[in-house]
């Protein structure tokens, strides 16, 4: 799979258009929604190798994500904090994604939310 690194996808990131508030028509129980948080949803899910689960937890997982799946956040570069929880994005791909993109996805905030429920 080739990363995209054009001009109009870093014009995208710079914009901050991954942020901006829509409804998916795919899921309008879901209300307004953005489509950093439906791509973070979709990488954490692969992430997890969901046919290794069970359906009954596949679908907690599934639940847990959804549900905390905005407050990751996608950066071009770690988090220097030691407590940090960033995940390389690269593996995804099979490739290396190109510097000044979105190569990490910090998921401190939801996994904190994962612990207590």
């Amino acid at each position: 799979m080739t990363v995209c690194s054009s001009p109009s996808a870093r014009q995208a990131e710079r914009a901050n258009l991954q942020r901006l508030p829509v409804v998916d028509p795919d899921f309008p129980h879901l209300g307004e929604s953005n489509i950093a948080g439906h791509v973070a949803w979709a990488f954490l899910l692969r992430l997890i190798e969901p046919y290794r689960l069970s359906l009954h937890q596949l679908v907690v997982a599934n639940r847990a994500i959804s549900r905390w799946r905005e407050l990751a956040n996608f950066q071009a570069i770690p988090d220097s904090d030691p407590k940090a929880q960033t995940i390389l994005l690269d593996g995804l791909f099979r490739s290396t994604i190109p510097e000044g993109l979105s190569r990490y996805l910090d998921i401190r905030p939801s996994s904190a939310k994962y612990a207590t429920g």
